[in-house]
């Protein structure tokens, strides 16, 4: 589907651009990916500031059982790139994270 392909360029640009806080590999099928966070605060602290400040909803994985520093990411969504925009400027407000030192 064209959206989840424009979707994944469109996050390959954003990893490129913050390569040293954020790891991903691009689905081979389906619509779901992994993003592994690589910050010195955990995503069930920041994620929350991000929804309440940004609208973005970020699904960590601890969630889903996975005992990792990482969100499930949706590629599906026409509205994708304007996460991925309010999810940088999260980034680029807190040089990544509220409190983080």
């Amino acid at each position: 589907n064209q959206i989840a392909l424009d979707n994944i360029a469109h996050f390959e640009n954003f990893i490129e651009k913050n390569e040293r806080k954020f790891s991903w590999k691009p689905p081979k099928a389906g619509l779901l990916a992994i993003v592994h966070s690589h910050l010195e605060q955990p995503i069930l602290q920041w994620s929350k500031t991000l929804a309440e400040e940004e609208g973005v909803l970020l699904l960590p994985t601890e969630l889903f059982g996975l005992k990792a520093e990482a969100f499930r990411l949706g590629l599906g969504q026409k509205d994708f790139p304007l996460a991925l925009a309010g999810l940088q400027q999260f980034i680029d407000r807190y040089n990544c994270c509220p409190n983080e030192s």
